[in-house]
């Protein structure tokens, strides 16, 4: 009884987990012609798979700098006030997700700010390129969370330079991540089995314990 309830488990959180794609994370699948450098995307772009250009636009990293993982990031700012990139998700309604990524900023100089949002929920960040360089970006792991409130849901990641006004150096950003924490079937997003495998395990170990007690 107990094998048959952890199969049935391990089929129910798979198939949730692959129903639910979040895309691309670390921005490595897309279209950079210029791969020793960066390539500049105008907003409603899609060259970078799973996401689109918004505001001002953004530079496309390759090797001008170190990425956070893998050897592909964003600089959300081309040149204007404030850049960045959206993806849109399945969710779940009322589940409440977090959102992590890799921040740091053009070395150019200043300090950066990222403004994150999904499902009406705001966070700011902000990152000091002091001492920064293309070899040593500091990248640093931010996150925020929101309650979904629909079937899809999605998340903007708009960046600019502190004090407002026109740049071409904004925030970077790198290994964006979405994982459902709590309520309707809590899965991790665009995860792997090894995330499913978890979740499956500690329903089989409550229902042993339950069992036990009984």
């Amino acid at each position: 009884m107990r094998k048959h309830l952890l199969a049935l488990a391990l089929a129910s959180v798979s198939t949730l987990a692959l129903a639910a794609p979040f895309q691309n994370g670390s921005f490595e699948t897309g279209t950079l012609n210029n791969t020793g450098s960066f390539d500049t995307l105008a907003t409603g772009s899609t060259a970078i798979t799973g996401w689109t250009v918004i505001g001002d636009g953004i530079d496309y990293m390759g090797a001008a700098w170190t990425a956070a993982a893998g050897s592909r990031s964003i600089d959300t700012l081309s040149c204007g006030v404030s850049g960045g990139v959206s993806q849109t998700f399945d969710t779940v309604a009322g589940g409440t997700y977090v959102v992590s990524l890799a921040l740091a900023g053009n070395p150019d100089g200043g300090v950066k700010t990222l403004v994150a949002s999904a499902a009406g929920a705001t966070a700011n960040f902000t990152f000091n390129t002091a001492g920064r360089s293309g070899s040593n970006m500091g990248w640093t792991t931010v996150s925020f969370a929101f309650i979904a409130t629909g079937s899809s849901t999605t998340l903007s990641l708009l960046g600019g330079v502190q004090g407002g006004g026109n740049s071409c150096a904004g925030a970077a950003i790198d290994s964006v991540s979405v994982t459902q924490i709590s309520g309707p079937a809590a899965v991790p997003l665009g995860g792997g089995l090894g995330g499913a495998a978890l979740i499956a395990a500690a329903t089989w170990l409550g229902l042993r314990r339950r069992q036990r007690q009984g």
